[in-house]
């Protein structure tokens, strides 16, 4: 930002009132996707400056003399009171700069002249040689126009190019094509002025708008004619303006197009990729003390521009940093946008850093750095779309949405999602093809990979919206546990919406069309095995669930746990087939710890076609004792289809009961048990029929066609 600039807009920018806004009103795809820091330090970096010699990249930046902590607002700390040397990387790909040092420009520190800020930086390669232009931000005393040259060996500058005293000025911005450099400079009164120099001579300014922060592209297009484009900021709306000319010792600008129209708009920047021209611009919210990227494309070079959406955020979580001023590049396949962040690499306020997004987008689509905030600025419908990465953060979605990977393979939360109050929703949640890894701390009580949950109170049973968790990968989920905590409580996938009636009675949620946890792989999930820990899936109620195709292995409690309808006068379909559960990982054979594949105690299910290996039990399908939760009457469970299910212990081993199960109207057919010899219990069976003493509960049950 610029002082200047926000002395012009105060009045504009009262109460932190921004004139456009970037939510849509209607159902819309949000993209995500991450920047790529280049620097990380605990100096100021800021106004990166991207250009290509032929063989190399080379980032330009300046770096705060403020030794570290330099945080805005922290200590005092502000950094356009600071002073600024000139860093540059070198590397033959973008994607290169990353992991290339860093190096001074060593006499941008040793010869800067005195009091000269040295802000900002713009490069160009020109001539066979690297030049960098510097300039001040409208502060210090010393506002003229530097240079350094490189034309291999070391550098040489600064050289005075224009003196302080010939004229005053600001924010500096080059192009140059081989005839000449075409240099773009905010004058002492906020207008945009443009300058030409062949590497000896410089021409007169020629005047382009009252506008300021002005910046240029050269655009050859496919004809092969050359034209400027230079972007900047009207004085009087607000407006990003576009302005063009020929190529010429002195260009005669004249309007274009207005590309973003509103007020409050900072730091715009303009590119092109030899066909269209795009402008990012960096938005300041007032109230809010927060800066970031929006972007828009023309319509070939025409003056028919897209609407704006963002490219960034500019905070986290209620933290709010500044996201500003872009340089963008497009290197003939891709574009980039470069850009200073008060973010390190994570959602985390910090000192200010260089970092750039490769704009691979829907360009048509609002974009975001971090998935809370696209799931922040979503409304109920959207789609959020999360790029390749590993995104570190605990995700909290309150609302209706569907967050996906949409084809694009790699995405991962190091953390977990916690999906609140689905009661609540007007729209289904669907939460698929993503890689949750390491999911603890979600709430303050339990760990889990993705939790569902929602709180209805007392009174009948409600429905809910459709639920889709499916294709996800969850590993080290919920590791973390005490003694005291009950098993059930922590896991990779916890569904809990369901509420209570008189007498403790729980009553039932259910789906107004299809709840599923499906096709989702669960591995790791081990906590201390001396302690009561982890679920794979565990769902409390929740008619019309389907639990099917998942493959879960490496969980020290059981695979999946599944409670009923309390309310033993619902009725619902409920579906557990088609699942692969591996136990064998469980470490020892502690009998308190009690694995089981599957535990379930809901009516009127289908439990088939499971694969299960367990060195305890392989399956329990019983009654729900509703005493448990403070009054109310035991029932069974019934109407059950048990059938083509495998279960066995692991290889070498035993366990105690393959199926143990309660269930009158029950169809227990085409199973295959083995090796429930004995393990630790002081018996085995391949098949345990129980009524928690009513006889009654087991009427009606056809058992055949099993194998022991």
């Amino acid at each position: 930002m610029n002082s200047m600039r926000l002395i012009k807009w105060t009045i504009c920018l009262l109460a932190g009132i921004l004139f456009l806004t970037s939510a849509s009103a209607w159902t819309a795809t949000i993209e995500v996707s991450q920047p790529t820091h280049l620097t990380v330090n605990q100096r100021y970096d800021r106004n990166p400056s991207l250009i290509n010699d032929g063989v190399n990249y080379w980032l330009f930046y300046t770096k705060g003399d403020q030794a570290a902590p330099a945080v805005r607002g922290q200590g005092g700390y502000d950094p356009d009171a600071d002073n600024y040397v000139v860093y540059y990387k070198t590397a033959g790909t973008i994607a290169g700069l990353a992991v290339a040092g860093e190096v001074k420009l060593d006499s941008s520190e040793t010869y800067r002249p005195a009091n000269f800020d040295q802000r900002v930086v713009s490069a160009t390669y020109f001539n066979g040689n690297v030049y960098a232009f510097v300039s001040s931000g409208q502060s210090g005393t010393d506002r003229g126009l530097y240079y350094y040259e490189y034309s291999g060996g070391s550098w040489i500058g600064p050289r005075t190019l224009i003196a302080d005293a010939t004229a005053r000025g600001g924010h500096v911005n080059v192009t140059s094509d081989e005839d000449r450099v075409y240099i773009v400079w905010e004058s002492s009164d906020g207008s945009s002025d443009c300058y030409t120099w062949d590497g000896a001579s410089l021409n007169p300014k020629v005047d382009i708008s009252d506008g300021n922060m002005p910046k240029i592209t050269l655009f050859t297009g496919t004809k092969g004619v050359a034209v400027l484009y230079v972007v900047n900021i009207e004085d009087g709306t607000g407006d990003i303006e576009v302005f063009q000319a020929a190529t010429d010792p002195q260009p005669g600008f004249g309007p274009h197009s207005t590309a973003i129209p509103g007020a409050g708009l900072y730091d715009p920047c303009i590119f092109n990729d030899g066909t269209n021209l795009y402008v990012v611009s960096a938005p300041y919210i007032g109230a809010e003390d927060r800066q970031y990227l929006m972007q828009a494309k023309s319509v070939g070079t025409s003056a028919t521009w897209s609407v704006a959406k963002t490219v960034s955020y500019g905070g986290y979580s209620g933290t709010a940093w500044w996201e500003y001023w872009p340089c963008a590049y497009h290197d003939g396949s891709d574009a980039y946008v470069f850009l200073t962040t008060e973010s390190d690499d994570g959602p985390f306020y910090s000192d200010g850093e260089i970092a750039y997004i490769k704009m691979d987008w829907d360009l048509g689509n609002d974009h975001y750095f971090h998935i809370q905030n696209a799931i922040d600025q979503a409304v109920s419908g959207d789609v959020v779309n999360v790029a390749a990465g590993t995104y570190d953060e605990d995700v909290q979605i309150s609302k209706g949405l569907t967050l996906t990977t949409a084809g694009k393979a790699g995405a991962a939360i190091d953390g977990g999602i916690w999906i609140k109050d689905l009661h609540t929703f007007t729209n289904p949640i669907t939460v698929e093809n993503l890689t949750i890894e390491n999911g603890t701390g979600i709430d303050a009580t339990h760990d889990y990979g993705i939790k569902i949950s929602g709180d209805i109170g007392a009174g009948a049973d409600q429905a809910i919206v459709d639920m889709h968790i499916v294709n996800n990968t969850l590993v080290n989920c919920g590791k973390t546990d005490d003694v005291t905590t009950e098993m059930w409580w922590n896991a990779a996938i916890f569904f809990d919406v369901n509420h209570f009636g008189a007498l403790g009675s729980r009553y039932d949620t259910y789906f107004l069309g299809t709840g599923e946890i499906s096709y989702n792989t669960i591995v790791n999930n081990l906590g201390d095995p001396d302690q009561r820990t982890q679920l794979g899936i565990g769902v409390r109620s929740g008619r019309n669930m389907k639990i099917n195709y998942n493959n879960i292995s490496g969980n020290v409690a059981e695979g999946i746990h599944h409670w009923g309808p309390v309310n033993t006068t619902s009725t619902g379909n409920y579906e557990i087939n088609h699942n692969t559960i591996d136990l064998s990982g469980w470490i020892g054979d502690r009998i308190g710890n009690n694995p089981r594949g599957i535990w379930s105690y809901a009516p009127q299910s289908s439990v088939s076609y499971n694969t299960i290996v367990s060195k305890w039990i392989g399956m329990v399908l019983t009654y729900w004792d509703d005493t448990y939760w403070g009054g109310g009457t035991a029932g069974p469970n019934y109407s059950l289809t048990v059938s083509q299910n495998v279960i066995h212990p692991p290889a070498k081993g035993a366990m105690s009961v393959g199926l143990r199960i309660s269930g009158s109207n029950s169809q227990i057919t085409d199973n295959e048990i083995y090796g429930a010899t004995d393990n630790v219990s002081g018996y085995g069976a391949g098949l345990m029929f129980e009524g928690g003493g009513h006889p009654e509960w087991g009427e009606r049950t056809e058992c055949a066609h099993n194998t022991f």
